[in-house]
Parts: structure tokens; C-alpha cells; sequence
């Protein structure tokens, strides 16, 4: 990281994240005496076509507008600075430490009812904030919430998807084109550059859908009407039930229409609903030695139970249900009188919930399972996970290659398919980032090549990894020739057309390498220019 001052004061520490219209950095701000920590946000589009460079610029300025117009909210982060550099937009923000909720939805597995509620009301108070004043975030999703370690509340980031709104009569009238936002989070009108304030609180009820089941809005089930058809794969109340369903109509005309109708909605819910609610979580799994299963649902069958575990963290226990008498009694059922496809399924879920993954595949693809009697479906479904386990630890060890190798084994035809769709683009943007690093420091392509191969060419990131390696191989071919008239100009003695051959490699290239060969060459003529000065020769060149 470079040691430059940003503005005279914002000093670098790491990258946090890059996207197609820039980077954004962890930093530390000198001017104050306790060096608070900051975002940085660097508008440095990928793609320099005019127009590119005029939304993402457009963009940039409204979320400051926006920042400086929300004011000061405690669960929204505050408007630092904002300023231009070398040519360059920088927006600074104050850091919100703790962990994003896609990281506890990943972790956490199925949420209960009453959490889900606590959620949806943080969120909404926000919404309510930010559309009380015009302002329509358009990028609710996981990522941008974060539980701050503080206070343990959600804070909601990353305004640069935000958009003003001219309210005339009775319609929203939306004010740019630019159609923003992510998929499965994003409801039709907004994919079609329309969004509505119910476009956010179609978000929300998205996630809550996705807390409350355990499964990816990418593989969400649809009706032919375009309504989303999840209750079945939810032990929640009839109540909570029908407020994200309404939250989330195809029509927006069916949804919410505000923040504030959604909270008096919850407000009526009775708060004994939320307690009663019994969660199916990972904590559920018992060992082959357990004699008494947890108390289940009794409208969930064992098929339908195992078919909603859509991600890895979330694997419950599939054969330790039984039935529910009337009253206080309790659930009970023999264990001792286990099946052979019973025993074999609770030791692969053991080795899973363990992170044995190694002897979870193996059990999962030996004779011996098959022989026990476990369907040919369960099977796959354990093979699927047991491999996204060795793909996630590879990636936790930062070998993004080798998890996109195991993730592709995954067969389309497996309900774990899109999951591990959607992790493999994005360990393959992971591998990009530590492409374009490795370029910038080193400049060559070689290595880069192979770290690149390793991108799948099903996911979109190849093509933004083909287009950079395009640009990067045109900029070594003119550095590589810029730089080789520049040495020819130094050995005839032209100081000063070396010095200008060589800042021309520093204004197209990014690479630290090819700077520095540069630099090296402009130091020279430099030093020339200078001792002729000095002679008072007049003929230098």
C-alpha cells in the first residue's frame, strides 16, 4: 500500500474491495489526534469510455449529495470528506466495525421467527429514515447491512446505488436511468430502471425470506404468477408469513407502500408467536449415541426437512424425527433401533458438522453407504455439500483456484448447483483481485495467465479477466517499446526526449514495475538535464 497522503490526510492501510467503478480502502485519518479508522471510496472505473466515466462520476456525487442530505443517523455511516485528486473522486466515510450480515447468514444457518422480527424492524426503521427523505437506496442485500460490533445494531452501507425522487401528485417519478441494484434482491420494476420506495422493502422481505429458510434467493422457488413460493420451507407463524409475502408481491402495487406500514403490521403480531416459533437450526444435529430427538414441527416430514438445507451451514438432522403427542408430552423415539441407512446418514452429517470433510465425501461416495440403503439422492445431495466444505476451506486459506476447482464438480442437476454457482463467482473475483495485484506490483503476465485459466468460463468474471488481460498485455507492448526508445534516446544524449518517452509509460501503465523502469529512466535524464544546465552548454536536447 502506498505510503502517500491522501488530501494531505487520509493514510492508507489495506483494500477492502474493488468493483467496475473503483476501490475501496480501510484507512486511518492523521489530522485527528486518536487517528480514527475510514472508508475510503477511489472512483477509478475499469472501462475509460466517456460515458462510463460520466455515470460512474454521476454516481460518486450523489451518494455525497445523498450522505450530506440523510445528516447525521446513527445507523447510517457519516459523510467524512469528499473531494478530487489528480483527476481522481474520493469519498470518505466513517468505519463501521463488525461482521455484515451475509457473513452471519452464512454462518448462523436458520434463523427463529422472533430474530428474524428483530431484524426486519431495525432495517425498516432506516428505510423509514431515508424514505421519509426522498431517497431510495436500491442495493438492500446482506452485504450492505452490518451488525456493528459496538452496539449490536445494523447499519446500513454503501449509498452509491441511491437515487432521488421527485414526488408529483401520486406517482414517484424516479430521476436517472441507471438501473442499479443486485439479482435476486431486485425486484422487476427496479431491473427495469424504475424503482419505487417498495423496491427496498421488496428487499428486506427478501432477506427475511433467506434467514427464515436457509436458502439463496437464486434458487427461490416462483409461481407462474411470479410470486415466490418459500412458506413451505419455513416453521414460521401465519402472521410474520403474511407480511413478507406482502412485502415481497411481484406487483408492486400489492406491496407495502411504506416502511411504516410493514412496522405497524409487525407491531400487531402477538409476541408470544415470535417465542413459540421452533427453529430448525444446525444445533439440531444429535450423535448416533443420542435416545431422545429434539421436538420437531409435526408437519414437517424427514424428505421435506432434508430438502430445504439449500447451503452447507445449515444441515440439520434428517433421521431423528418422530411424532408429537397432544399436550406437554415430549417426542420420543427409540434410537437403538437404528436402520443401517439411518446410522450411516447421522456419521456423514457428524463428519460434516465436525468439518471432517475429507471422511464426509468419502462416506458419502463409499460402497458401503450405498449398500446401507441411503437413496441415491440423499447421496448426492451429501456428496454436493461435503465438497462446498473442502471449497470453503480452501478458500479460508485463500486458494480460490483450488475451491473453484471442487466447487465445479458439483453437477447442474443438484439442488446445491446454484450455490455453488454463486460461490465460484465469487472466489473467481477473488482470483482476479490477486491478478490485477500481481500486475500492478510485478507487471508481468505469465504467472497472471495461469492464476486467470483458473476462472471458469460460466461466470461473468472471465470476460471482465479476458477484457483486463487484453489492456495489460497492449500496456506492456507499449511500455516495452516507449521504454526501449527512451534508453536509445539516452545513449544519444536527448535527456529530454528520454524523460518524455518515459513519462508517457507512467501515464497509460498501473504497474508498479513498469513505473519504476520508468522512473529509473526520468532520474537519469533528470541529472543530465541538470549538469547541462549547470555547464551552461546549451545544446542538450
Amino acid at each position: 500500500m502506498s505510503n502517500r497522503l491522501l488530501n494531505s490526510r487520509y493514510k492508507l492501510i489495506k483494500l477492502l474491495g474493488r468493483g467496475s467503478f473503483g476501490k475501496t480502502y480501510l484507512a486511518e485519518d492523521i489530522w485527528l489526534p486518536e487517528k480514527p479508522k475510514c472508508v475510503v471510496k477511489k472512483l477509478q472505473p475499469t472501462v475509460t469510455k466517456a460515458r462510463v466515466l460520466e455515470v460512474a462520476s454521476r454516481l460518486f456525487e450523489t451518494e455525497a449529495a445523498t450522505l450530506k442530505k440523510l445528516g447525521n443517523h446513527d445507523r447510517i455511516p457519516e459523510l467524512v470528506d469528499y473531494f478530487e485528486e489528480e483527476n481522481k473522486f474520493y469519498l470518505v466515510q466513517q468505519y463501521i466495525e463488525g461482521q455484515t450480515l451475509l457473513e452471519e447468514l452464512n454462518t448462523r444457518g436458520i434463523w427463529p421467527e422472533g430474530k428474524v422480527i428483530e431484524l426486519l424492524e431495525q432495517i425498516l426503521d432506516i428505510l423509514e429514515f431515508i424514505h421519509d427523505r426522498g431517497v431510495i437506496h436500491r442495493d438492500i442485500k446482506p452485504a450492505n447491512l452490518i451488525r456493528s460490533r459496538k452496539d449490536n445494531k445494523i447499519v446500513l452501507v454503501d449509498f452509491g446505488s441511491v437515487k432521488e425522487v421527485i414526488l408529483a401528485q401520486t406517482q414517484v417519478v424516479a430521476s436517472s436511468t441507471v438501473a442499479i441494484g443486485t439479482k435476486g434482491y431486485m425486484p422487476t420494476e427496479q431491473a427495469r430502471g424504475k424503482p419505487r420506495f417498495s423496491s427496498d422493502i421488496y428487499a428486506l422481505g427478501i432477506i427475511a425470506i433467506q434467514a427464515l429458510t436457509g436458502i439463496h434467493p437464486m434458487k427461490f422457488e416462483e409461481k407462474e404468477n411470479g410470486e415466490i413460493f418459500w412458506q413451505h420451507h419455513a416453521n414460521v407463524s401465519p402472521q410474520l408469513a403474511e407480511i413478507i409475502s406482502n412485502m415481497t408481491r411481484y406487483n408492486l402495487k400489492d406491496r407495502y407502500q411504506s416502511a411504516r406500514d410493514v412496522l405497524k403490521a409487525i407491531e400487531l403480531i402477538d409476541s408470544s408467536l415470535a417465542s413459540q416459533a421452533t427453529p430448525i437450526t444446525n444445533n439440531s444435529i444429535q450423535t448416533p449415541s443420542s435416545e431422545i430427538p429434539p421436538t420437531v414441527n409435526p408437519t414437517i416430514t424427514v424428505r421435506n426437512l432434508f430438502s430445504k438445507f439449500k447451503s452447507p451451514k445449515s444441515i440439520g438432522t434428517i433421521a431423528l424425527l418422530g411424532l408429537l403427542t397432544t399436550g406437554s408430552t415430549y417426542l420420543m423415539q427409540n434410537l437403538n433401533s437404528y436402520s443401517p441407512s439411518k446410522k450411516i446418514v447421522n456419521k456423514i452429517e457428524l463428519e460434516y458438522q465436525t468439518k471432517q470433510y475429507d471422511l464426509c465425501l468419502e462416506d458419502a461416495t463409499s460402497k458401503e453407504t450405498k449398500l446401507a440403503g441411503v437413496s441415491p439422492e440423499e447421496i448426492l445431495d451429501f456428496v454436493a455439500v461435503c465438497r462446498l466444505g473442502l471449497a470453503e476451506v480452501a478458500a479460508e486459506n485463500s486458494d480460490f483456484s483450488e475451491a473453484v476447482q471442487i466447487a465445479r464438480q458439483i453437477p447442474d442437476n443438484n439442488s446445491y448447483y446454484h450455490q455453488a454457482q454463486h460461490k465460484i463467482d465469487l472466489w473467481s473475483e477473488k482470483i482476479l483481485e490477486k491478478a490485477t495485484d500481481l500486475y500492478e506490483e510485478r507487471g508481468q503476465l505469465k504467472e497472471i495467465e495461469d492464476i486467470i485459466s483458473a476462472i471458469p468460463n460460466t461466470t461473468p468474471v472471465k470476460q471482465v479477466a479476458q477484457a483486463r488481460m487484453k489492456k495489460w498485455k497492449q500496456e506492456i507492448k507499449i511500455s516495452k517499446n516507449l521504454l526501449l526508445n527512451a534508453k536509445k534516446a539516452i545513449d544519444r544524449r536527448k535527456w529530454k526526449v528520454a524523460k518524455a518517452l518515459a513519462k508517457e509509460v507512467k501515464q497509460i501503465s498501473n504497474s508498479r514495475y513498469w513505473n519504476q523502469e520508468a522512473q529509473k529512466i526520468i532520474l537519469e535524464a533528470e541529472q543530465q538535464i541538470k549538469i547541462a544546465e549547470n555547464n551552461s552548454t546549451g545544446f542538450f536536447q
